[in-house]
Protein backbone atom coordinates (compact mmCIF):
# COMPACT_ATOMS: atom_id res chain seq x y z
CA UNK A 1 0.00 0.00 0.00
CA UNK A 2 1.12 3.33 -0.86
CA UNK A 3 2.41 5.53 2.44
CA UNK A 4 0.67 8.94 2.49
CA UNK A 5 1.59 11.97 4.43
CA UNK A 6 -2.05 12.85 5.77
CA UNK A 7 -4.86 10.78 5.53
CA UNK A 8 -8.39 12.54 5.55
CA UNK A 9 -11.78 11.28 7.11
CA UNK A 10 -14.68 12.01 6.03
CA UNK A 11 -18.02 11.00 7.42
CA UNK A 12 -21.88 11.67 6.05
CA UNK A 13 -23.11 15.05 7.01
CA UNK A 14 -26.63 14.58 8.78
CA UNK A 15 -29.27 16.40 8.32
CA UNK A 16 -29.40 19.62 10.92
CA UNK A 17 -32.91 19.19 11.92
CA UNK A 18 -32.91 16.51 14.69
CA UNK A 19 -30.33 14.69 17.33
CA UNK A 20 -28.39 12.09 16.41
CA UNK A 21 -29.70 8.66 16.26
CA UNK A 22 -28.72 4.71 16.43
CA UNK A 23 -28.48 4.44 12.37
CA UNK A 24 -26.19 8.00 11.94
CA UNK A 25 -23.82 6.20 15.08
CA UNK A 26 -23.53 2.48 13.37
CA UNK A 27 -23.68 3.46 9.68
CA UNK A 28 -21.41 6.48 9.28
CA UNK A 29 -19.86 7.57 12.94
CA UNK A 30 -18.57 4.64 14.16
CA UNK A 31 -17.04 2.91 11.10
CA UNK A 32 -15.05 5.96 10.58
CA UNK A 33 -14.02 6.62 14.10
CA UNK A 34 -12.51 3.42 13.98
CA UNK A 35 -10.62 3.86 11.20
CA UNK A 36 -9.50 6.92 12.50
CA UNK A 37 -8.43 5.92 15.88
CA UNK A 38 -6.63 2.85 14.07
CA UNK A 39 -4.36 4.83 12.06
CA UNK A 40 -3.46 7.49 14.87
CA UNK A 41 -2.41 4.33 16.77
CA UNK A 42 -0.17 3.59 14.25
CA UNK A 43 1.37 7.31 14.75
CA UNK A 44 -0.19 8.05 10.92
CA UNK A 45 -1.57 11.98 10.98
CA UNK A 46 -5.01 12.17 10.59
CA UNK A 47 -7.60 14.76 10.33
CA UNK A 48 -11.86 13.37 10.70
CA UNK A 49 -13.81 16.14 9.59
CA UNK A 50 -17.26 16.02 9.76
CA UNK A 51 -20.39 18.74 9.95
CA UNK A 52 -24.13 19.55 9.28
CA UNK A 53 -26.10 19.13 5.89
CA UNK A 54 -27.91 22.55 6.31
CA UNK A 55 -30.00 22.49 2.64
CA UNK A 56 -32.80 20.45 2.03
CA UNK A 57 -36.55 19.67 2.53
CA UNK A 58 -37.01 17.64 6.22
CA UNK A 59 -35.16 21.46 7.51
CA UNK A 60 -37.42 23.84 5.84
CA UNK A 61 -40.53 21.57 6.73
CA UNK A 62 -39.12 21.10 10.49
CA UNK A 63 -38.71 25.28 10.30
CA UNK A 64 -42.08 25.24 9.07
CA UNK A 65 -44.16 23.27 11.64
CA UNK A 66 -41.89 24.69 14.73
CA UNK A 67 -42.99 28.48 13.37
CA UNK A 68 -38.58 28.83 12.84
CA UNK A 69 -36.28 30.24 10.41
CA UNK A 70 -34.67 27.29 8.84
CA UNK A 71 -31.34 28.93 9.85
CA UNK A 72 -32.74 28.77 13.51
CA UNK A 73 -33.22 25.29 13.38
CA UNK A 74 -30.02 24.61 11.63
CA UNK A 75 -28.25 26.40 14.34
CA UNK A 76 -29.96 24.47 17.29
CA UNK A 77 -29.42 21.26 16.06
CA UNK A 78 -26.07 21.62 14.76
CA UNK A 79 -24.98 22.54 18.01
CA UNK A 80 -26.55 19.28 19.42
CA UNK A 81 -24.78 17.02 17.34
CA UNK A 82 -21.45 19.36 17.66
CA UNK A 83 -21.73 18.36 21.44
CA UNK A 84 -22.59 15.10 21.16
CA UNK A 85 -19.91 13.95 19.16
CA UNK A 86 -17.35 16.10 20.58
CA UNK A 87 -18.54 13.82 23.70
CA UNK A 88 -17.51 11.09 22.68
CA UNK A 89 -14.47 12.67 20.49
CA UNK A 90 -15.96 11.07 17.17
CA UNK A 91 -14.55 14.12 15.19
CA UNK A 92 -11.49 16.23 14.66
CA UNK A 93 -13.29 18.75 13.45
CA UNK A 94 -17.35 19.32 12.95
CA UNK A 95 -18.65 22.28 11.14
CA UNK A 96 -21.15 23.77 8.99
CA UNK A 97 -21.61 22.32 5.50
CA UNK A 98 -20.80 25.55 4.08
CA UNK A 99 -17.10 25.91 6.03
CA UNK A 100 -15.84 22.61 4.28
CA UNK A 101 -14.47 23.99 1.51
CA UNK A 102 -12.54 26.54 3.62
CA UNK A 103 -11.19 24.94 6.81
CA UNK A 104 -10.07 22.24 3.93
CA UNK A 105 -8.20 25.69 2.93
CA UNK A 106 -7.17 26.89 5.81
CA UNK A 107 -5.29 23.12 6.99
CA UNK A 108 -3.43 22.83 3.32
CA UNK A 109 -4.42 18.74 4.15
CA UNK A 110 -2.88 17.87 0.94
CA UNK A 111 -0.13 20.24 0.58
Amino acid sequence: MKKYKRYLITSALPYANGPIHIGHLAGVYVPSDIFTRYLRMKGEDVVSICGSDEHGVPITLKARNEEFTPQEIVDRYHAITRRHLRISELHSIFIHAHQIRSIMRQLQIFS
